[in-house]
């Protein structure tokens, strides 16, 4: 089975520092570019060589779009191009699965963070409150006890 492996796109922070320092990549060493415009005639690649960051971009008329920024230059930007450019794409669906993976990722770090320090503090409350003690609740459905 093949696994599913996410190419890191490069921060806002490194797009910004590159922001003017672009220059055309028309052939490079894995034929990413040639591969890009088989896809779609309109898309392009640009680096900066000072950030290592890569852009796929798509230009259309006198316009250009930005599709997509990446860390690193690879087969696997290939491959998202590819998917972008299936009429089975559903950009929607994307950016949905995308939201949903980045709140559960949220979760699992605040979990972390807050997991222990949450039990920690509730217990601390409890205490503080007299709920520390081993309590029994006993119904028999028309009266309740506590012992």
């Amino acid at each position: 089975m093949v696994k599913n492996i996410e190419i890191e796109p490069a921060s806002i922070a490194q797009f910004q520092k590159s922001l003017g320092g672009f220059v055309e990549i028309d052939n490079d060493v894995g034929s990413i570019a040639q591969r890009l415009k088989d896809i779609d005639s309109r898309l392009c690649l640009r680096a900066n060589l000072e950030t290592g960051v890569f852009v796929v971009y798509a230009k259309e008329n006198d316009d250009e779009y930005l599709v997509s920024t990446y860390a690193e230059l690879d087969g696997r930007v290939v491959r998202e191009a590819e998917r972008y450019a299936s009429e089975k794409y559903d950009y929607v669906a994307h950016m949905e699965e995308i939201d949903a993976a980045a709140d559960r990722e949220k979760k699992h770090r605040e979990a972390e963070v807050f997991g222990e320090i949450g039990e920690q503090l509730g217990h601390a409350v409890r205490k503080d409150l007299g709920y520390d003690k081993d309590r029994v609740f006993i119904s028999d459905g028309k009266n309740s006890r506590t012992t």
